[in-house]
């Protein structure tokens, strides 16, 4: 295993833009839904860095879910299936920066939807690699 502390380091990223996505999602005064979906896309871009690190493999610096995907899965291919979905968050690490970024507005349902698909990629995720104790999900 790489550096335990790196590991560590990204999954608990991962995890607080998890908390972060979670608590917007509570907010009353949400006026946009995408910073929670930039959340959601950081809690797997964070999360597969930390796979990758946890098994010693290099990675470029990209936003792009499905381009680190590909390197997640000839680790692991289990993990395939689950991580698919999520290759649609991809656009939100960088849409909330631009007004004209998304072709349509998010609806508490796509919200919904995300951090669902968002929190069950997570835990197959973190169910790989083997922590002394477990993160905060």
């Amino acid at each position: 295993m790489a550096n335990k502390k790196s590991v560590l380091a990204w999954f608990g990223k991962s995890n607080e833009d998890l908390f972060a996505a979670r608590w917007l999602r509570e907010s009353k005064n949400q006026k946009s839904f995408v910073p929670i979906a930039f959340h959601c896309q950081q809690v797997i871009e964070k999360a597969l860095k930390g796979f990758l690190t946890f098994h010693s493999k290099k990675f470029e610096k990209t936003h792009d879910i499905r381009e680190i995907m590909g390197f997640v899965i000839h680790i692991d291919s289990s993990l395939d299936d689950v991580l698919k979905p999520t290759v649609e968050l991809t656009p939100f690490a960088v849409a909330f920066r631009y007004p004209d970024a998304l072709k349509r507005e998010l609806t508490i349902s796509d919200i919904d939807r995300l951090i669902a698909l968002t929190e069950k990629a997570y835990k197959e995720i973190l169910s790989r690699i083997p922590f002394d104790s477990p993160l905060d999900i």
